[in-house]
Parts: structure tokens; C-alpha cells; sequence
């Protein structure tokens, strides 16, 4: 089983302003700060006329059952491919129990009066029998409590558009 997330925000800029906002690495690197990231490194990996290709390595504290661990740090990767014609994204994180706790996710950037749309699509899943269904459960409300206040950093981000 594995939970889907759905989320939908209204912007002031095009769609092309938009798509300059979200793969501006200091945009990333205030996003993964936000979800409790202690050190972020962010790194264009392949750029052409049709892609882009972003890696955001991070060290944050271990996650367990009991919630978060500050006397242990763990490394993770969230790799961002962007279809750059299309404005649409798609993303995987990837952290230190490998294919244990899989998140990825898809972003649409289309057009809108006035500005734009920002679709996005996260989806969690944790293949471990009856554990399972209670960790996505808890991964998936940390990320719809982070939501609204990426929500308001991209509108920050917007102002110098």
C-alpha cells in the first residue's frame, strides 16, 4: 500500500517565472531547511535546451518510530528532473534505508489567469507488512504540514520574479 498526497497553489507569475523560481537553488536549499534539513548542497547535474537535472544532498537527523533523533545524522538525496518545455518536474528522495521508505513525487506548473498553477503529486510508500501502512501514515503528515509553508516561501520567492 503507499499514500498519495495532492496539492494545488495559485502563483502570480507565468509559468516560465515560475519554473526559474522552483529550480533556483536557493529556493531548494530554504526548502529542504524547512523540512529539517541541517546541511543542504545543491548541484546542477545536466542542463540542456530540453532538461535539467538537479541533485539536493542533505544531512539531517535520523527519523525513527519515536519521531526525531538529534544524536544521530543521517545523509539524503532528493534528485529533481525537470522537463523544462513541459514545466513539469519529476522527484525522488532518497535517504539511508534505501528502498525501505520511498517518496517521490511530480510537479506541473501550467498556465493560469493572472499566473499560474503549481500541481504537485507525492506519493510514500513503505513495502514492510503491518508497520508499513503506520510509517507512510506518519511520513505523509509531516510532508502535508509542510505544504503551506513552502506554499508561502514560493510566494516569497514570486516578489523578485
Amino acid at each position: 500500500m503507499s499514500r498519495k498526497l495532492q496539492t494545488r497553489g495559485r502563483f502570480p507569475v507565468p509559468p516560465e517565472s515560475m519554473l526559474v523560481v522552483m529550480t533556483d537553488p536557493e529556493l531548494l536549499k530554504r526548502q529542504h531547511r524547512m523540512q529539517g534539513a541541517i546541511e543542504v548542497d545543491v548541484q546542477e547535474r545536466e542542463r540542456n535546451a530540453g532538461s535539467l537535472v538537479i541533485k539536493v544532498a542533505v544531512r539531517e537527523y535520523w527519523r525513527n518510530l519515536k519521531g526525531i533523533d538529534k544524536n544521530r545524522i543521517e545523509d539524503a538525496e532528493t534528485s529533481y528532473t525537470w522537463n523544462l518545455s513541459e514545466h513539469s518536474c519529476k522527484w525522488r528522495y532518497r535517504g539511508p534505508r534505501g528502498d525501505m521508505v520511498r517518496i517521490s513525487g511530480a510537479i506541473d506548473i501550467e498556465p493560469a489567469e493572472e499566473g499560474c498553477l503549481v500541481l504537485s503529486e507525492v506519493t510514500v510508500h513503505v513495502p514492510v507488512p503491518i508497520l508499513g501502512g503506520m510509517l507512510e501514515k506518519r511520513i505523509a503528515g509531516e510532508i502535508e504540514a509542510g505544504f503551506a509553508p513552502f506554499e508561502e516561501l514560493l510566494l516569497e520567492f514570486c516578489k523578485d520574479a
